[in-house]
């Protein structure tokens, strides 16, 4: 399934109409509502990827739309402490300093519970530890030394936007849950009008969103290869 498919009719649009009843064209062919379901998708599509990062505890879940990876990298200055981020960035997974001699290192996250307010301090050295405050990671201790491009880090994001004047283009997302996206859309335009079937994709939308979570957290389990044990034959 794409966006918007008016010629055989399998994108996200077309089952929009097919949900709502508005019939062949009745969204593609109308500027305004074709605005307003791009808007409600775009708010499915968050409302995927907020149930997604919430389970995918190893799996890296990324639009297949995004052209680079979810990865940023900054320069590491002399004596700052805090480092922004843009907001597309939802959470973090790592975060990585090149020390003095050009060696990348992980560090961790501060514990706040064994060494709250760390970041009062104003030690300085080879950062070993980091904290999130909006979107701005704070280095633990301050940064002693400048390091091109010395600050990394690998994140979630959210998927691209869609936009009404998209076509055939990719959603973005696995195709297995491409019609949840279609009926999280249309639900609210269902239950604003009434209609009898807000019950019914209602009840569709919970079992999508079991499914989602069930297909993340499995996609997120570390695999181990069986052994299987083949018995010497002596004789």
């Amino acid at each position: 399934m794409v966006f918007n498919d008016t010629s055989i009719g399998n994108g996200l649009i077309q089952e929009c109409e097919r949900i709502t009843g508005l019939g062949d064209t009745g969204i593609s062919n109308n500027a305004t509502l074709l605005k307003d379901f791009t808007a409600r998708l775009n708010s499915a599509k968050d409302r995927f990827y907020a149930l997604a990062f919430e389970y995918d505890a190893l799996w890296e879940l990324d639009d297949t739309k995004q052209t680079d990876l979810p990865i940023a990298t900054t320069n590491l200055v002399l004596g700052q402490r805090d480092y922004l981020f843009a907001s597309e960035l939802l959470a973090v997974d790592q975060v990585f300093v090149k020390n003095p001699s050009g060696i990348w290192n992980e560090i961790t996250a501060q514990d706040d519970k064994n060494a709250p307010n760390a970041y009062i301090g104003v030690e300085t050295g080879t950062p070993t530890e980091f904290e999130l405050v909006g979107n701005s990671i704070l280095l633990y201790p301050i940064p002693s030394y400048n390091s091109t491009l010395g600050l990394k880090v690998t994140f979630k994001r959210n998927g691209p936007k869609f936009s009404s004047s998209d076509g055939s283009v990719d959603v973005g997302i696995p195709s297995l849950f491409h019609p949840y996206l279609a009926r999280e859309a249309c639900l609210s335009y269902l239950i604003d009008r009434n209609r009898g079937s807000k019950n019914d994709v209602a009840a569709l939308i919970v079992r999508d969103e079991e499914t989602i979570k069930k297909f993340v957290a499995n996609r997120a389990k570390p695999k181990r290869a069986g052994l299987r044990v083949v018995q010497e034959n002596n004789r």
